[in-house]
């Protein structure tokens, strides 16, 4: 078995609802590879909250920059093996189960008040980062979309095979709206207004409405995905209703970029998967994801979404 520094490690990211989920899930299914689901989801994994506390849900972080346990969270995310859940562990989890969204909002925006303190010291205490994967895999993928500002941070350190997905605002969009997902005012947290927004030159929303916030805060995080593939050419894009229109072409052909082999477990999973699905499911019809936007927003909506995305210069080629 190759030694550690021989692995491969596959970095899979976009914004959420993209379609991440569903391309990780199929490439996963390549012999020898091993899937790490969203170690940096502070909702889901208790270090990840430890980790973020003060960076915000997406933090912004260049090469080079320090953030020690941040750093932790993804040396533990590309690193084989296999540890047993702990009772320590399973405490931890189970007081992020039960601690409501607001807080965990609370401690990753850096909350210094004296409840937002105590919760972060119980995670400080508990929360440890975890390896996973297994002793026999050859190529580490690790899933996440809450780095698309930290992209720099970890591919210098890491150097991972970055995969970027890329979804039609509007479908991603109508998804978030769906889901409940709340706007993050990426044009009011200083670091993002400074080193994302006025540095790629984004316009600031026009309006404080629910739509507009949500809308802006998926095309900012698609932005800056879109120029770090732009400068970063080693990158693989790839466009998420593209894959819909044939699945089985489409990941071929992505999986030839990457070096890797076009096996029977992928070609069932993608069979698997084309299928009804609701929710955070990855289960989707294929050949009907590329207008499903048109049964969720209204033409006011979808007129919207498209004017704020031609802004952002993230408007799909139609």
């Amino acid at each position: 078995m190759a030694d550690e520094c021989e692995r491969r490690r596959v970095l899979i990211v976009g914004a959420p609802r993209s379609g991440t989920t569903w391309v990780a899930s199929v490439l996963s299914q390549v012999s020898g590879a091993r899937l790490v689901h969203e170690p940096d989801n502070d909702l889901r994994d208790p270090f990840a909250l430890r980790a973020k506390a003060g960076l915000g849900r997406y933090p912004v972080l260049a090469a080079g920059d320090k953030a020690r346990e941040y750093e932790r969270l993804w040396e533990s995310a590309f690193t084989l093996g296999l540890r047993a859940l702990s009772p320590r562990d399973s405490m931890a989890r189970g007081i992020l189960h039960v601690t409501h969204a607001n807080w965990a909002d609370r401690i990753v925006a850096g909350d210094t008040g004296p409840p937002a303190r105590a919760l972060k010291a119980v995670f400080d205490t508990l929360a440890i980062p975890r390896s996973r994967g297994g002793p026999h895999a050859d190529m580490h993928m690790v899933k996440s979309v809450h780095s698309a500002f930290a992209l720099d941070f970890i591919a210098s350190r890491w150097q991972p095979t970055v995969v970027v997905v890329f979804r039609d605002p509007l479908n991603a969009i109508a998804s978030w709206l769906e889901l409940g997902f709340k706007p993050r005012h990426f044009e009011a947290d200083s670091r993002v207004r400074r080193q994302v927004i006025d540095r790629l030159g984004l316009p600031l929303p026009r309006g404080d409405d629910h739509l507009t916030g949500v809308a802006y805060t998926y095309l900012v995080l698609s932005a800056s995905l879109r120029a770090a593939v732009a400068a970063n050419r080693g990158w693989y894009p790839v466009v998420h209703e593209d894959l819909c229109a044939d699945p089985s072409t489409g990941f071929a052909k992505l999986l030839a970029e990457l070096g890797l082999p076009f096996s029977a477990p992928v070609g069932q999973r993608i069979r698997s998967s084309d299928r009804p699905g609701s929710g955070y499911q990855t289960n989707r019809v294929a050949s009907l994801q590329a207008g499903r936007w048109r049964q969720r927003l209204s033409a006011r909506q979808a007129d919207r979404i498209v004017a704020m995305a031609r802004e952002v210069g993230c408007l799909p080629d139609r």
